[in-house]
C-alpha cells in the first residue's frame, strides 16, 4: 500500500495480507519469517528502502499447532493481540543497522474450515470484515479547488 506524503510522519495502511500455509512442517528451516519494508516514493530517483524488518514465525506456528488446531490464534505481545516491531535500517535488525522507525502489526492464524466462515478481502477489498479495516487517517488530500494546496503536497 502507498502511503502518499504523510502529513505528520506517520503512515496507516490498514492492509490485509493472507498467506496460505500448510501445518505441521517437517523441519524447523521450513517454517516462513515475515518480512517488513518500508520504502520511499520517488519521482525522479530511484525508491529507496527506508527501513525493515524480519520476524520469525516458527514459535507463534509451533504454538498454534500444537494448542489451537481447530481454532483461531492470535498472536499477542504484551497481553495486547495488536504490537508495535522496531524496524532498522539496513540490515533487518536495530541491534545492528540503527532504528528505523517502528511498524504496528497483528497476526491470526485461521484453519482453512475457519477462514471460509469467516469471508475477509484483501486489503480493504470486500469484503473488509473479520475485523473492518477503516481506511487510513493522515494521508495528503489533493483538490483541484485548492491547487496551491495540492502542489505543496505534491512537492513536499
Amino acid at each position: 500500500d502507498l502511503h502518499f506524503r504523510s502529513q505528520n510522519g506517520c503512515g496507516s495502511f490498514n492492509w490485509r495480507m493472507k498467506f496460505p500455509i500448510k501445518l505441521p512442517k517437517r523441519k524447523l528451516a521450513e517454517y516462513p519469517r515475515f518480512q517488513c519494508q518500508i520504502w520511499d516514493k520517488d519521482f525522479f530517483s530511484p525508491n529507496d528502502n527506508i527501513s525493515e524488518a524480519t520476524i520469525d514465525l516458527q514459535p507463534f506456528l509451533r504454538y498454534c499447532e500444537k494448542n489451537t488446531k481447530q481454532k483461531r490464534c492470535v498472536l499477542e505481545y504484551n497481553e495486547t493481540d495488536e504490537f508495535w516491531i522496531d524496524l532498522s535500517k539496513g540490515s533487518g535488525s536495530p541491534s545492528t543497522g540503527g532504528k528505523g522507525g517502528r511498524i504496528k502489526l497483528s497476526f491470526e492464524l485461521l484453519p482453512l474450515r475457519i477462514a471460509n466462515q469467516l469471508p475477509a478481502g484483501f486489503g480493504r477489498e470486500s469484503p473488509n470484515q473479520n475485523p473492518h479495516l477503516p481506511e487510513p487517517e493522515g494521508r495528503a488530500q489533493f483538490s483541484l479547488l485548492n491547487p496551491c494546496q495540492s502542489l505543496r503536497n505534491l512537492l513536499g
